[in-house]
């Protein structure tokens, strides 16, 4: 949201432990917009919960008209830095901003522009001519297969289980609680979208969430099932236990556990063999475990015609050789051409540079 302010405006830090964030938002100011939740139509996206807001503060949520303000024609963003969180100015922490479409758990952040940002500082300072200086491009997860889904617009298709005690929940950059989570979305490492589940109360020990993908046609061979997740505490004994199931209508057979914290936050890769016996769907399964420090989540799910690449070990020196420049002729060879397709040369660079090297064109 542009104001039509029209002055010159200086940004500076109030001192050398000034947040990041602050400096993202008065940067904003700086450059002419102001706060989404000011928006001449913000009351059809959310709603001001005035009765959690001090007299004080109640100028912050102010309506603002259409003659002082211009939306550049960009759509309401939930998650704009410039937006306030659910509990700004929150008497006691209690919610002031409510939005009003469904499935909308996080309301701002201050990791970075959106695209919706990125959008309105195009528009307004025309950035849309040409320039002889290089672009900062933000790399992204290409995320390949016969069956992709990287949660960045809707849940694929996935259905929460009605019996389970609770559900997985989309957001966007860090979770919650710290000590625990991802940091960024895998697909971007940045802005982007995942599902997690939030082990702080009210959930309680135990409690599970199951997530089911939709029911898949039987595979006339077989399959790699791959999954990105993140299973980290900073007190391991707080993390509770992770689960994937496959139910082909034949049986429900568990393809994955873990009952123990990774040693870091980073996104960890999963592929896994699969060959069902008939129609089949993939659950995922999250249980609650002794503390709030126990998130888990996940990320780019894909399902790929053919066997997955095999996990190994082997010297640097090795897969380095510049001279070796083809795909090793054996039985993983055939299957090459596939991986690099699932984008396996980027999520498991490593083996793929011993069966795989002519495919992933790392020589």
């Amino acid at each position: 949201m542009h104001g039509a302010l029209g002055r010159r405006t200086f940004l500076t830090a109030a001192g050398p432990r000034t947040w990041p964030g602050i400096l993202v938002v008065g940067e904003g100011h700086a450059m002419g917009f102001g706060h989404e939740q000011n928006r001449p139509d913000r009351d059809q996206y959310v709603n001001i919960r005035w009765e959690n807001i001090p007299e004080a503060k109640k100028h912050n949520f102010r309506l603002y008209s259409n003659s002082l303000v211009d939306s550049l024609n960009s759509p309401y963003d939930y998650r704009s830095y410039m937006q306030y969180s659910k509990t700004a100015f929150g008497i006691n922490g209690s919610v002031t901003l409510d939005p009003k479409l469904p499935g909308i758990f996080q309301l701002g952040q201050r990791v970075g522009f959106t695209e919706h940002d990125q959008y309105q500082v195009m528009q307004l300072y025309r950035c849309q001519d040409k320039t002889t200086r290089p672009t900062t491009v933000f790399p992204r997860y290409d995320l390949k297969g016969d069956y992709t889904c990287d949660f960045e617009t809707d849940l694929c298709g996935f259905t929460h289980d009605k019996t389970a005690d609770f559900e997985w929940a989309q957001i966007y950059g860090k979770t919650p609680s710290r000590g625990t989570g991802p940091d960024t979305d895998h697909t971007t490492g940045r802005l982007g979208i995942y599902l997690y589940i939030e082990a702080s109360p009210p959930q309680k020990k135990n409690d599970k969430a199951r997530l089911k993908t939709k029911w898949f046609e039987k595979p006339l061979s077989a399959q790699c099932f791959s999954v990105f997740y993140s299973m980290y505490s900073q007190n391991a004994s707080m993390i509770g236990e992770f689960n994937i199931y496959i139910d082909d209508t034949v049986t429900i057979k568990n393809i994955f556990s873990q009952s123990k914290s990774e040693p870091n936050n980073d996104w960890k890769n999963l592929l896994i063999d699969i060959k069902p016996e008939g129609p089949y769907q993939i659950i995922f399964e999250a249980i609650v475990g002794n503390g709030g420090l126990g998130d888990i989540a996940i990320d780019d799910i894909s399902i790929t015609e053919g066997i997955c690449p095999t996990k190994i070990e082997t010297s640097d020196s090795f897969l380095n050789d510049s001279s070796l420049c083809e795909d090793i002729n054996d039985r993983e060879a055939a299957y090459c051409h596939q991986w690099e397709q699932a984008g396996y040369c980027v999520s498991e660079e490593k083996t793929m540079k011993l069966y795989c090297r002519k495919s992933c064109k790392f020589c």
